[in-house]
C-alpha cells in the first residue's frame, strides 16, 4: 500500500495530491489515511477515523469534509464522487 498520508498541524491551507475513492467495508484507503475528503454529491458517508473512532456515519454536504480518515466504508455511504485528498 502506498502511503501518502503525513502528519500535519493543525487544517492544512492547501492539499498536494488526491485520490479517487471506492468506499469498501473491508479495505481502507488505497494510499493511506487521507487529511480530508472532497464529497461530489451530498449523502451519508460512514467511515474510520485515523484517531481510532470506527464506523461513525455523518451527513455530509458536497465540498471539503475536513475529517482525516482511513476507511470510507460502502455500508451506509450514499454520498458519491469521493475523493481523498492528501
Amino acid at each position: 500500500m502506498a502511503n501518502k498520508g503525513r502528519p500535519r498541524e493543525g487544517a492544512p491551507t492547501r492539499y498536494t495530491d488526491a485520490s479517487n475513492v471506492t468506499p469498501s467495508d473491508v479495505a481502507d484507503l488505497g494510499d493511506g489515511p487521507c487529511v480530508a475528503l472532497l464529497i461530489g454529491a451530498a449523502g451519508t458517508l460512514t467511515v474510520d477515523t485515523v484517531d481510532g473512532t470506527s464506523n461513525i456515519t455523518l451527513a455530509v454536504e458536497a465540498g471539503v469534509v475536513p475529517l482525516a480518515v482511513s476507511r470510507v466504508y460502502a455500508t451506509g455511504t450514499t454520498a458519491t464522487d469521493i475523493s481523498a485528498l492528501y
